[in-house]
């Protein structure tokens, strides 16, 4: 499966896991050589040592490490890519020691995620030039403890999730939802209106036991927007579902492609 397939099919599902993930986390893209020189210093690259230093890093900011594995065929091996690259908050990819694959997944990552969470890192003796691509953000470091502090720091400074990836995903999606399912959610911003008591909390679901709703609620639940568990009927007691926005459907219902669809005399920011 080709980069933008995997996306169109995967996307949306891997952004509502970071937003309701309990722990950050961290994707690493990197050469798995070892003992690779740098140049003419006499230095070398290394990925067990590049490794345990994200390793340890990640410990101490209590954020998940992703990887790719190093013995995988090739289908495993796109498929743990994207999965990196799609389910992690920030995205590394260290050009140091620049394969094909490596050059392959920073393509790959700068399609598919926006420029804020992804960081291209540099060895300083590496000979590689990236001159070319100075627009993105690059981190260049003279040992792995110097990468780890500015990582440290960079990932600090950012907020999650970002606001600009989440508006390019509402974009998608809102051209991409088809009518009955834009009606459902609208359906439950409507009940949860109605009941949003003094404290200003209400639930957020609507319940069915008509089979044409989970037709129309599974395009929500493939897209991450929604999720649906068995529920029983209170006025004739049979089996039916209740449909909940995730935190990525809620963030959407309160968007501006959303207000402006429903409710176009609302005025937005």
């Amino acid at each position: 499966m080709r980069a933008y397939e995997y996306y169109q099919k995967n996307g949306i599902r891997h952004l509502n896991e970071l937003l309701e993930a309990k722990r950050k986390s961290i994707g690493l893209l990197c050469s798995f050589r070892s003992r690779v020189p740098l140049g003419s210093s006499g230095l070398y690259y290394d990925i067990n040592k590049v490794k345990k230093e994200f390793q340890t890093l990640c410990t101490i900011l209590k954020v998940d490490f992703h990887i790719v594995g190093i013995n995988q065929n090739s289908l495993d091996w796109m498929d743990e890519v994207y999965k990196v690259i799609l389910g992690s908050h920030m995205v590394v990819v260290d050009v140091s020691d620049p394969k094909p694959n490596v050059l392959y997944e920073l393509g790959v990552t700068c399609s598919l995620r926006l420029y804020e969470s992804v960081m291209i890192t540099k060895h300083t003796s590496s000979t590689f030039d990236c001159s070319e691509v100075q627009q993105l953000q690059i981190l260049y470091y003279d040992c792995l403890h110097d990468l780890s502090e500015k990582i440290r720091h960079h990932f600090k400074a950012i907020s999650w999730p970002m606001e600009s990836e989440l508006n390019e995903a509402f974009y998608q999606m809102h051209n991409k939802l088809n009518y009955k399912a834009m009606i459902l959610l609208f359906t439950i911003c409507e009940k949860h209106q109605e009941r949003i008591g003094p404290d200003g909390i209400g639930p957020w679901h609507i319940s069915s036991i008509e089979e044409e709703f989970l037709n129309s609620a599974s395009e929500l639940v493939e897209l991450g927007l929604a999720k649906y568990e068995y529920d029983v009927s209170k006025k004739k007691g049979q089996l039916g579902w209740a449909l909940h926005p995730t935190e990525l459907g809620k963030r959407y219902i309160e968007s501006n492609y959303f207000k402006r669809f429903f409710y176009p005399g609302t005025p937005t920011p």
